[in-house]
């Protein structure tokens, strides 16, 4: 599954650094129980959005909006 974090500014500021552990699911603020279910770190699968104004639909498979 893909993922796309758009962090508020604040947010982000907090995990300055942390960003792949974010994206792959693995900041430990949960416990998941199966690992496997975890994404690996610059694995691809998550991106870092600053806003959703210019969101990239066509790599996701979503038809733009009109």
């Amino acid at each position: 599954m893909r993922v796309v974090w758009v962090p508020h500014e604040g947010l982000a500021a907090e995990y300055v650094g942390k960003e792949a552990e974010v994206l792959a699911g693995r900041i430990g603020l949960v416990d998941i129980g199966d690992e496997h279910q975890l994404g690996q770190l610059g694995d691809g699968w998550g991106q870092q959005l600053a806003s959703l104004e210019d969101f990239p639909y066509v790599k996701y498979g979503i038809p733009p909006p009109l």
